[in-house]
């Protein structure tokens, strides 16, 4: 029934979290990987701790009250998107850092222009009809908008650099 539905929408997201934490607990002091991968992963584990923060505050103030945009777990949220960042940069540069070349520069040219305009047209551009009170009801929205598309575009060019999607080393590490 509903209740059921709504613990699952609550808490739903603890199992998957709870095995990427696990999957991660072998690399993060892994001697053997460079010290760049390492601390992204590192970075990937902390943004996954403070995942699971803001879920605990998420569901139980979807089960509470339900309130939960504009809450203190945004505020903590916020957190996620420079750790992430900062790990696929880390990432990319371990790769190789291919942005030196003409394509990759094209690449992510495309990327920030492509991601930038849907990030514009679905979430940036209807906050630039509100007044400052809707603007701070709505500063989630932006944050998130903004924060996502540092991910995705980071993430991207890590994508990019793995030219051999089929081998181990490449998904494994």
């Amino acid at each position: 029934g509903e209740e059921v539905a709504a613990w699952f929408s609550a808490w739903g997201n603890f199992p998957v979290v709870a095995v990427v934490l696990v999957m991660f607990l072998p690399v993060i002091g892994d001697r053997k990987l460079s010290w760049r991968r390492r601390r992204a992963f590192q970075l990937m584990f902390a943004a996954q701790i403070l995942d699971v923060i803001v879920s605990i505050g998420w569901g139980y103030s979807a089960l509470t009250s339900s309130e939960t945009w504009g809450s203190w777990p945004d505020v903590v949220w916020i957190g996620w998107y420079p750790l992430a960042t900062m790990a696929f940069a880390l990432l990319y540069v371990d790769l190789g850092d291919k942005l030196k070349t003409t394509r990759s520069l094209v690449d992510f040219a495309t990327l920030i222009v492509g991601f930038g305009a849907l990030l514009w047209f679905t979430a940036l551009e209807p906050l630039t009809h509100m007044d400052r009170a809707g603007l701070a009801e709505n500063w989630s929205a932006l944050t998130y908008g903004i924060g996502n598309g540092m991910c995705i575009i980071a993430a991207a060019m890590v994508a990019m650099q793995v030219t051999d999607w089929r081998a181990e080393r490449a998904v494994m590490w």
